[in-house]
């Protein structure tokens, strides 16, 4: 899973740089977008401690999307972050980069 979620990284690596934040970067009515990449969206004690997080975001200044490099558990962890969040991508099944 490591492995795989390494590739992912590489894959986007050029674009990821740190971000300037202040509010002479955002445009006005512009949302700052955070990612939270995890392969324990489910029943793991990571989603027991931070499933409800990702919904308490300010939507108004921020746009929160959550990646699953783990299929769904089915688990009602998952589906609380899958709620919580603006955006839930499963990204379980993206082919890994070489």
């Amino acid at each position: 899973m490591q492995k795989k979620a390494a590739s992912h990284v590489e894959a986007f690596k050029p674009s990821l740089s740190l971000i300037d934040i202040s509010k002479e970067r955002l445009h006005e009515g512009e949302r700052l977008k955070i990612g939270y990449v995890s392969s324990d969206f489910g029943n793991h004690p990571l989603s027991h401690l931070m499933q409800r997080v990702f919904g308490y975001h300010d939507r108004s200044k921020f746009e929160v999307y959550c990646f699953a490099l783990s299929p769904d558990d089915t688990s009602s962890w998952r589906r609380e972050i899958q709620q919580g969040a603006e955006h839930f991508i499963d990204a379980s099944a993206l082919p890994a980069v070489d």
